[in-house]
């Protein structure tokens, strides 16, 4: 087995006795099928945050017919953040941005529970208008 590719079914000549070999197989497969929803996810993430970048290019439009310069360049400039964030999603593979996920954590904890309290309340939010 070469070593650009992954050993989804654990055949390969390292030693191992069968119930090793269909352990790592079974966590490989399993890996690589999260990987692809996680994939999935991501991109459908993408476009949602494609649509939200329309919608504040939207409202700083509005902004600027209504005469409120300084507040219509705000709102520019945060559509320019989400761009970044929408290209950066689009972009990247699933691998690094758990990486990158990961490597916040470890660095500001507290963004992490910040964002997991933000999407649960989201979460809830979506599941109680759901089922009305």
């Amino acid at each position: 087995m070469s070593m650009d590719s992954p050993d989804l079914y654990g055949f390969d000549d390292d030693g191992l006795d069968a119930p090793d070999f269909q352990r790592r197989g079974l966590i490989g497969a399993t890996e690589q099928r999260l990987l692809g929803l996680a994939d999935d996810g991501k991109r459908e993430l993408a476009r949602s945050f494609g649509e939200l970048v329309d919608l504040v290019r939207d409202v700083a439009a509005h902004v600027d017919s209504l005469g409120l310069g300084p507040v219509g360049g705000m709102v520019r400039e945060a559509t320019g953040v989400l761009e970044g964030w929408e290209r950066q999603l689009r972009d990247r593979p699933v691998a690094e941005l758990l990486n990158d996920g990961r490597a916040l954590v470890r660095r500001q904890p507290q963004i992490a529970i910040g964002v997991a309290t933000l999407a649960g309340f989201i979460a809830a939010r979506l599941v109680k208008s759901g089922a009305r």
